[in-house]
């Protein structure tokens, strides 16, 4: 397969891993909430200080290694979500690669640099035309 056929592939890849990469933001955006909120409700059980200390102790790092899980993971889905282009926008970058890839061709120059001397002719004859009319009025 050519580069083409990779960038082809790659246009109908892409939307579906913005949408993953998004809904992995979501549900890591929620395991934060779930788990802050999973240890607070825990800790307010507590009623003396001592019983605070002693379940800061033994789970509330429990807690804080997977809020700092859901924080990363959110952190890195949420810029993979934003930055992954559209499928349209895919297609426009495909189509300008394409097309400037045809106007560097040797065949193209070929082609192009006649025809620019043709329309220089032509132009130049329609402008000499112009003046012969508006010098006769």
């Amino acid at each position: 397969m050519n580069t083409l056929s990779w960038f082809i592939y790659l246009i109908g890849v892409v939307p579906a891993l913005g949408a993953f990469a998004l809904a992995i933001a979501i549900g890591s955006a929620l395991g934060v909430a779930v788990i802050i909120l999973a240890h607070v409700i825990s800790r307010g059980e507590c009623y003396t200080q001592r019983d605070k200390e002693e379940y800061d102790e033994k789970t509330a790092p429990m807690f804080r290694y997977w809020r700092k899980v859901f924080l990363s993971i959110f952190c890195v889905a949420v810029p993979v979500a934003i930055l992954v282009p559209s499928q349209k926008t895919m297609i426009l970058i495909g189509a300008s690669e394409f097309g400037e890839k045809m106007l560097m061709s040797d065949k193209a120059q070929k082609l192009l640099d006649p025809s620019y001397q043709l329309l220089e002719t032509w132009i130049n004859k329609e402008l000499a035309k112009l003046k012969e009319e508006t010098s006769k009025k």
